[in-house]
């Protein structure tokens, strides 16, 4: 086997253990990745990812369903239809924690999902760890899930603490520009003519956000009572502060640190649309009757017959 060989028959290994895939598909991909240019190079290709599917199959290692084309264990045998059942039933009850590793955050105290809820209170947060733990450790038998969770998670953690950072840093320069206007909390008004929300540092990434989406937002507004508003966000209050909040707000988004933080932020959440979207295309499996592969401390301890 030329050097070649083994290095087109490894790409469309990895294809498989990915997805089914359709002849055509490997050539396609293989083509795309490949310096190749004309017609005759991609039947030549198409030729020889002929041969190395052959080869394979006479492997035992991927064999031919419905014009697809699958990695071996992509398809699993089971000791018994009962042993077949318990799994699937498993599969099934670990769906709520897998949506939940596709989106923004793996907490907080409740979880609605379209198949039903995990129930997050104090007496079941063990549990609820038990199966997101659980999840997780099946994932890692799907290449494609598990790269873009652990690309995910390391993003994630990046996020949090450079948001910590710019948000911290943000209040602080606005505390000392206006020394005299408490800053409050969102949720809460306060009762002064003037103040000020800690949610000018969002505030400062929606505008940044919506300047690198192309989608402008409108700018800083005065409503009635002299609330000060950006969007649909409260920023303060106080006709006087007006302008000059707005000119802190407009220097504050120019900086360097806010840009690199919301285009993290929006690679964050792009990882996060394919994640959702491959964990979507499991849970159908699991639905139409496949169970998970790989295995987890969750897993039945079973023995049938």
């Amino acid at each position: 086997m030329t050097s070649r060989q083994a290095q087109e028959i490894g790409q469309i290994i990895r294809l498989l253990r990915e997805r089914p895939c359709a002849a055509r598909e490997i050539v396609q991909a293989l083509v795309s990745k490949g310096q190749i240019t004309t017609i005759k190079q991609s039947e030549a290709m198409r030729k020889r990812v002929s041969r190395h599917l052959e080869w394979l199959s006479q492997s035992e290692l991927a064999f031919e369903r419905h014009e697809n084309w699958y990695w071996h264990a992509q398809t699993r045998m089971f000791k018994s239809r009962d042993y077949y059942e318990v799994s699937l039933n498993h599969s099934k009850k670990l769906i709520p924690a897998m949506e939940r590793l596709g989106t923004d955050k793996a907490g907080g105290t409740l979880t609605i999902t379209t198949r039903g809820y995990l129930d997050i209170t104090d007496k079941n947060k063990l549990l609820d760890r038990q199966f997101l733990s659980g999840a997780r450790h099946h994932m890692k038998a799907y290449s494609r899930i598990d790269s873009l969770l652990s690309t995910s998670e390391s993003i994630g953690e990046e996020c949090e603490e450079k948001s910590s950072q710019f948000t911290a840093a943000v209040l602080d320069k606005l505390k000392k520009r206006f020394p005299r206007v408490r800053v409050l909390n969102q949720l809460y008004a306060g009762t002064e003519r003037s103040w000020l929300t800690d949610n000018v540092p969002n505030g400062i990434r929606d505008l940044v956000r919506a300047k690198l989406s192309g989608h402008p937002l409108p700018g800083l507004d005065v409503k009635e009572h002299g609330l000060i508003k950006l969007g649909e966000s409260f920023m303060g209050r106080g006709r006087r502060l007006f302008q000059r909040l707005e000119d802190f707000i407009q220097s504050e988004s120019k900086t360097s640190s806010v840009e690199e933080l919301v285009k993290l932020e929006m690679q964050s959440h792009d990882v996060k649309v394919d994640l959702r979207s491959e964990i979507m295309k499991l849970t159908s499996k699991i639905e139409s009757g496949e169970p998970l592969m790989g295995n987890c401390d969750l897993c039945p301890n079973i023995q049938i017959g």
